[in-house]
């Protein structure tokens, strides 16, 4: 399957801070605050090789096929590792009435790390080409994983990658 994501993991928490209203000047920064991460870790998600497809007798780019004993999804793409996070402060106006003004400070790729979307899948119409893992593109095996390359039109070169870090912050009035 093209969405066959062989090991998944998602871990998600709620934190909510345990100091008290009032007190040190530390109790009252840090109570009703919330702190609420995502963790995403996933093995790549397959692709197919493909090859320029014939148009009237001519090899096409906007056509592709795949060599002509490669089974459908047999790349693997890259890894993706993610950590998203929400922190929330509560600031009340009056606490027996529930009214209250939230901060809010949301970030999406904490971390920074670069995970690549897609891979460049399409390879020279060369029998004799060969594919990273010795074989020949004719023949195959065609179990090959993409990789980091300066030059993203290479063959099996990561091409493509997910948003960077992204913060958002927001205020929400609570009544």
């Amino acid at each position: 399957s093209a969405f066959n994501i062989t090991h998944n993991f998602v871990a998600s928490a709620v934190y909510s801070t345990p100091f008290k209203p009032g007190g040190n000047i530390l109790s009252r920064v840090f109570a009703d605050m919330s702190i609420s991460p995502i963790l995403a870790m996933r093995t790549g998600i397959p692709f197919t090789l493909r090859v320029p497809g014939l148009q009237n007798g001519t090899l096409s780019e906007s056509l592709y096929a795949r060599p002509w004993n490669a089974g459908r999804n047999t790349g693997v793409g890259p890894n993706f590792y993610g950590l998203d996070m929400r922190v929330t402060k509560s600031l009340y106006v009056r606490r027996d009435s529930g009214l209250k003004v939230d901060l809010l400070v949301e970030g999406t790729n904490i971390l920074n790390r670069t995970n690549f979307s897609a891979v460049n899948d399409m390879f020279p119409a060369d029998p004799a080409y060969v594919l990273p893992n010795g074989k020949p593109l004719a023949t195959g095996p065609y179990n090959v994983h993409g990789f980091r390359a300066s030059d993203p039109l290479q063959p099996l070169a990561f091409k493509s990658a997910f948003d960077p870090r992204q913060l958002q912050f927001g205020i929400k009035l609570v009544f």
